[in-house]
């Protein structure tokens, strides 16, 4: 098996990823998310990546309405940092979506298609995070008070 390419090794394994489906936003906030994985030298893109990945969006509404929650980046990330800390090693191939996260993946597409938008933005992903129910993400915002019905109400 051969080295993947820079551009290779610069972005997530895409396989379960609809990317036609996603907005200029929507793939900006993965492709921060997968920046924070790698930062945090995890293997894997997982939910808490997701929402560092749309904290660090800040032109999208879905930051603005964290912002409003009281989410911050800087919070968020020390939260991720105690209850998942930093990777032994630097990572060199493309972290794996874990299955959470494919789940709000798929969550947030259809966010986008039962309020009939073409395109995945940065609030669907927020809102497919709040669907998942489980994973880091929604523990960070439930101790936040973040809820769906709270989100839906600022979106």
């Amino acid at each position: 098996m051969s080295e993947p390419s820079e551009s290779q090794a610069s972005r997530p394994d895409q396989g379960a990823i609809p990317l036609e489906k996603y907005s200029a936003q929507g793939k900006r906030v993965l492709g921060l998310a997968f920046e924070e994985a790698r930062s945090f030298r995890h293997n894997y893109m997982g939910t808490e990546h997701l929402l560092l990945g749309l904290l660090r969006s800040t032109e999208s509404q879905a930051a603005a309405t964290l912002a409003n929650l009281g989410i911050t980046l800087a919070t968020a990330r020390l939260a991720v940092e105690k209850i998942i800390g930093y990777g032994e090693a630097p990572i060199e191939w493309r972290p794996k979506l874990a299955p959470r996260t494919i789940s709000v993946l798929s969550l947030a597409v259809s966010e986008a298609d039962q309020l009939k938008q073409s395109s995945v933005g940065p609030e669907h992903i927020l809102l497919g995070l709040l669907r998942e129910d489980e994973g880091v993400a929604m523990g960070i915002l439930t101790t936040f008070g973040a809820d769906a019905e709270k989100v839906r109400a600022q979106l």
